[in-house]
């Protein structure tokens, strides 16, 4: 069988490494953390997980948060005008 996701709204912000304040701003009460690598780790329903510069922070469209590599986010999403 194949299947197609369905085409969901999800609101995302790009991890830089240097962007932390945007971040933090967008996830809320979320409260992620930054290590000396500049890898942020963010509580998410599957457990804590790390995301690195590049990666997109996705909320999903029950409110939970999750990071996404670069190139999967790109083969995945497309922008949207608001």
């Amino acid at each position: 069988m194949k299947f197609v996701k369905k085409p969901i709204p999800i609101d995302a912000f790009q991890w830089t490494g240097h962007n932390f304040e945007q971040i933090a701003n967008f996830m809320e009460d979320n409260h992620p953390v930054v290590d000396g690598s500049n890898n942020l780790f963010i509580h998410t329903l599957e457990g804590e997980m790390k995301a690195i510069p590049g990666s997109w922070i996705i909320r999903g469209p029950k409110g939970e948060y999750y990071p996404c590599r670069e190139d999967i986010f790109e083969e995945t999403y497309m922008r949207i005008e608001d």
